[in-house]
């Protein structure tokens, strides 16, 4: 449940900064969104130190790609629910949609669980097949990259949990990423932000590439990062190739 060592909730504020014109960006504005999702404080020995700055520095790397981007930080279950519902709207033209949500996670009945700042326990938590259901239909592509752990809470292991469908069953052109394999932590780094986002804010900077390199390349970095410890996990039902750079790749 821990994810690792150890400005307000509510919806995505919009990102007004200008967007990068880097050379070889293709996506046009309203054509790709972004939801980034952080929560740090958590009571007690719960807090966390750094899901709100690798939430707003995922979300700048978005917006300077061109997405139409927009954060939530330290979200109630209710803020939360009402982001994802505001964000189905405001995505709803996009060709592609994206999510990356960062905080206190875990397994349960073989499904990602997220909690929110106000929900801090294994009984109430917002499940992945959620976030990924709250994308509209519409989106050809939809990603979901989760900065949280894949643990199994000690509470829950005594009890029989039902095993849950996957969050994919009847779900096409959906691409999660994880930042630890199952059963296992994603842990703090030595700089500002958890080696998965440090991993990602740098790589999405540079020139676009096919999401399943990007996401290798994502993997190698946390494993030397972490020795070995944390190894970032994907699975995919996409229907056609996707940069998350640009349109071509």
């Amino acid at each position: 449940m821990k994810r690792r060592h150890f400005l307000a909730g509510g919806i995505g504020i919009p990102l007004t900064a200008s967007i990068a014109q880097a050379v070889g960006q293709t996506w046009r504005p309203q054509t790709a969104a972004a939801l980034c999702v952080g929560v740090a404080n958590y009571p007690g020995q719960l807090k966390l130190n750094t899901p709100l700055q690798d939430a707003k520095a995922v979300a700048r790397a978005f917006s300077d790609l061109g997405y139409s981007t927009h954060i939530s930080l330290d979200p109630t279950m209710d803020q939360l629910l009402d982001a994802l519902a505001q964000f189905r709207v405001i995505a709803r033209d996009a060709d592609l949609a994206c999510i990356y949500i960062a905080g206190h996670g875990f397994m349960s009945g073989g499904e990602f669980r997220y909690l929110p700042v106000d929900h801090a326990s294994a009984q109430i938590a917002l499940p992945e097949r959620l976030f990924l259901r709250a994308i509209a239909d519409k989106p050809r592509h939809k990603v979901l990259m989760i900065d949280a752990c894949r643990q199994v809470p000690e509470a829950l292991t005594a009890l029989n949990t039902p095993q849950v469908h996957s969050p994919f069953s009847g779900l096409a052109g959906a691409y999660s990423a994880y930042a630890a394999q199952p059963g296992s932590p994603a842990f703090d780094g030595a700089s500002d932000h958890s080696p998965f986002a440090d991993a990602l804010i740098d790589l999405l900077g540079r020139g676009p590439q096919d999401i399943d390199r990007f996401f290798q390349e994502v993997r190698v970095r946390v494993i030397r990062q972490t020795s070995g410890l944390q190894i970032p996990w994907t699975r995919s039902s996409l229907l056609s190739p996707l940069s998350l750079q640009g349109r071509t790749v």
